[in-house]
């Protein structure tokens, strides 16, 4: 039997799900990037990144003044436009735009519900619980293109417009089903008042509070003013000391989605066929998120140490190297190297929960919630450096095997 520790089942579920949803957008997105633009893929992986970068970037310096209710309703109103907008796009500038509003929701509902969890008493517990939605959102992004599009057979605009769905399946698990401790944010308001909690999950929270996990009233005031009365520089010499765990977070994504947007898109059984880089695209990105999946959803039960945080990333690159390599030499080339697809998401996803463990960990309860909201930025500005990346390496390999329709040809 699955057990929540003294979180109510609802909550951790809600958590789940909000993941799952959130960074689905963002997936659905990349996982049609060939389609939306074949010959530039890392242009929708930009589209798709830059916006989240900015809110991201700017998270700490204006969250605590806008309510969790009005920016989950703002990421709902974002999911919606973006999928309309590629669904009925007639021009690829018509259709990032509408990569865009999805980069904007991800990157707020992430940074939204990162901070959320910093309320709850099991952290660790919310923590794992978003982390392991997130990562099935990649395995749920992909399977979605592949079963409604490339099995399915359905017209791209078709499997997009049935994507709608997700925004309202969004709203509803925050609003209906989510209930957040009736803590009072950096305004002094309260965010939401929970319904009648069961004596058994009462009791579950008072036990929190009689050891000590989760401080009183009086204490949740003095954290969210302390908080609030930071300087700007104050704010950024929080992030900034994060490094140890915001490092590692930036490396290990900025190597795999280099292999994302710039390599696996360069690569098909046989390379010169269309149809097969379409395809390899699709199921070694799905292999790579069945491995983040995996690795985040072990959250509760794999604990490792900074030493191991910083060793994934570097595994990370070595098997960009090999990727870069096998794309242009050909000497593991058929669907068994998707293992290290696999491998390549499993290492992502292991950095990505465990990181935000130890910040969540390590770092004051006073300072916590802005703390997990603008550490989220490392892994964005890793992403945003790999989509520039991807451009000249996937034109690069376009060269070398002698293919057409890279953004710069005549790179290598």
């Amino acid at each position: 039997m699955i057990s929540f520790g003294v979180e109510k089942p609802r909550n951790v579920i809600a958590f789940w799900i909000l993941g799952l949803i959130n960074n689905s957008s963002y997936v659905i997105m990349n996982a049609g990037a060939s389609e939306i633009s074949n010959g530039a893929v890392a242009l929708v992986y930009i589209s798709n990144i830059i916006p989240t970068l900015i809110v991201k970037a700017s998270a700490p310096y204006w969250f605590d003044r806008v309510s969790y209710q009005a920016r989950i309703a703002a990421c709902t109103v974002f999911m919606t436009a973006s999928f309309l907008l590629v669904s009925f796009s007639n021009s690829l500038a018509m259709a990032l735009l509408g990569v865009a509003c999805a980069s904007v929701q991800s990157g707020m509902g992430e940074s939204t519900i990162l901070a959320l969890s910093s309320k709850f008493v099991d952290r660790k517990m919310m923590l794992t619980s978003w982390s392991s939605g997130t990562g099935f959102a990649g395995v749920f992004g992909y399977g979605w293109i592949a079963l409604f599009h490339i099995l399915g057979g359905l017209s791209f605009t078709v499997t997009i417009l049935l994507a709608n769905v997700l925004g309202a399946i969004f709203f509803a698990t925050f609003f209906k089903m989510l209930e957040i401790p009736e803590k009072r944010d950096s305004l002094g308001e309260n965010l939401i008042h929970p319904v009648s909690q069961s004596e058994e999950d009462n009791k579950k929270y008072e036990t929190g509070i009689n050891q000590g996990v989760i401080g009183n009233s009086n204490e949740e005031s003095e954290e969210s003013s302390s908080s609030q009365n930071l300087t700007t520089r104050e704010r950024a010499k929080l992030i900034l000391s994060l490094w140890p765990y915001t490092f590692p977070l930036f490396l290990v994504y900025i190597s795999e989605y280099i292999l994302q947007a710039g390599v696996w898109s360069a690569m098909g059984f046989p390379v010169t066929s269309k149809d097969a880089r379409v395809e390899f695209y699709t199921f070694s990105n799905m292999a790579y998120q069945v491995g983040v999946f995996f690795s985040r959803t072990s959250g509760v039960i794999w604990n490792p140490d900074v030493t191991i945080l910083w060793l994934m990333p570097i595994f990370q690159c070595f098997l960009l190297i090999f990727f870069s390599f096998d794309a242009v030499h050909q000497f593991w080339y058929d669907h068994s190297v998707l293992v290290l697809c696999f491998v390549s998401g499993f290492f992502g996803g292991a950095v990505y929960v465990n990181a935000y463990k130890h910040i969540s960990s390590n770092t004051p309860s006073n300072q916590r919630e802005l703390a997990l909201a603008g550490a989220s930025l490392a892994d964005t500005l890793g992403i945003a450096f790999a989509s520039l990346i991807s451009l000249f390496v996937q034109s690069c390999l376009f060269d070398k095997n002698n293919l057409t329709g890279g953004t710069f040809e005549g790179v290598c």
